[in-house]
This record gives C-alpha cells, sequence and structure tokens, in this order.
C-alpha cells in the first residue's frame, strides 16, 4: 500500500458521534457508509472500487475501537 493509503482520515462528525460505547465498538453500516464515501473522495472519486473504501472504513472503526 502507498502512504497515501496508509494515512489515516478523519471520521465525519456525525460518523464519529456515537452516543454508548457498544456504538463505538460497533458503527452502523450508516457510519461506514458516511466514512467510506469519504475515503472514496480523498483518492479522486475512483470508479469501481466501493470495496475497497467500504472495508477500508471498517479497518478504520476497528482500530480505534481497540486503540
Amino acid at each position: 500500500m502507498s502512504a497515501h493509503a496508509m494515512q489515516q482520515v478523519e471520521i465525519p462528525p456525525v460518523a464519529a458521534q456515537a452516543s454508548t460505547p457498544l456504538a463505538k465498538a460497533r458503527p452502523s453500516n450508516g457510519d461506514i457508509a458516511l466514512l467510506a464515501y469519504a475515503l472514496w473522495q480523498e483518492r479522486g472519486c475512483p470508479e469501481g472500487s466501493s470495496e475497497e473504501d467500504w472495508f477500508r472504513g471498517k479497518q478504520e472503526f476497528a482500530g480505534r475501537a481497540q486503540g
């Protein structure tokens, strides 16, 4: 992976809001979708790679829940 792909992306404010510890540990699909969209935009909106952004978004949330 390139250094650009590994840089941490800030979670959009709406996705970062969680009312309970469980919500922080298990983001909703909507939370992941918001982050995946931000990641996709950061990469220049390429076509045909939505799964890459979705899985990277899930990894971002999982890493933050552990940290």
